[in-house]
């Protein structure tokens, strides 16, 4: 398989096309061969099939939300599955979808028993991706059991993704959990920002993240671009 069509195969055609000088980069290049080595040193999750997932299931012109979080699920219990918050196949969903699901249900409590909501699989975010929302982290992947051990190799990759959403015509809405993915602010110029406390702060410190509406916030930004709302 030739090098560009492994790239469409791992991010999808369209994420390829408007990518595609950055992703024959020196700089995207040595994110892969740094991940490669930290494999061979380390357990590194998600697997390698999964780290590009997010874009795969969103497409370029599909995305009209970005929710950024941190990193993947790095304790090997709650499962990394390439979709930010998304829990895979794991026992029992994490403090933080927790948190989000319940964040939902004080945000729209005539949604909760809605089975054409996607309640019945809520865990499951792949709903949501299929709306258009990119969940995205800000480091694509980690080293088991060491939190944020690869951000600073995926920095500029992240600066990519959102500099391109910011600049898509029609615009996006840029939901932002947690000072990590905040930190990516500067960056766009030209978007709307709905921000709060990661879920999981409200987890261990119990506020910042409960009773913030940041998804009727997302939505009431996509009725101004004139765009469908998410059911969340």
């Amino acid at each position: 398989m030739e090098f560009k069509d492994k790239l469409i195969s791992m991010l999808g055609k369209d994420w390829y096309e408007v990518l595609s000088e950055y992703l024959h980069s020196q700089s995207f290049l040595s994110i892969g061969k740094f991940i490669k080595n930290q494999r061979v040193k380390h357990t590194v999750y998600p697997e390698s099939k999964l780290v590009f997932r997010a874009f795969r299931e969103t497409g370029y012109y599909q995305t009209k939300v970005l929710m950024l979080g941190q990193d993947p699920y790095f304790d090997g219990v709650t499962i990394a599955n390439g979709l930010a918050f998304c829990c895979g196949d794991s026992i029992k969903d994490s403090p933080s979808m927790q948190f989000i699901l319940k964040e939902i249900d004080l945000e729209y409590p005539d949604k909760q028993f809605d089975i054409g909501n996607g309640n019945l699989d809520r865990g499951n975010f792949t709903r949501l991706a299929h709306q258009g929302v990119l969940l995205l982290n800000k480091a694509l992947t980690v080293v088991k059991n060491k939190p944020k051990s690869h951000m600073k190799q995926w920095e500029d990759f992240t600066k990519k993704i959102v500099q391109t959403l910011d600049n898509k015509p029609g615009g996006v809405v840029f939901l932002l959990l947690g000072k990590d993915a905040q930190s990516v602010k500067p960056y766009i110029k030209n978007c709307s920002i709905v921000e709060a406390a990661h879920p999981a702060t409200h987890a261990y410190r119990g506020e910042g993240f409960l009773g913030s509406e940041v998804f009727k916030k997302v939505n009431e930004e996509l009725k101004n671009l004139n765009k469908s709302e998410i059911h969340w």
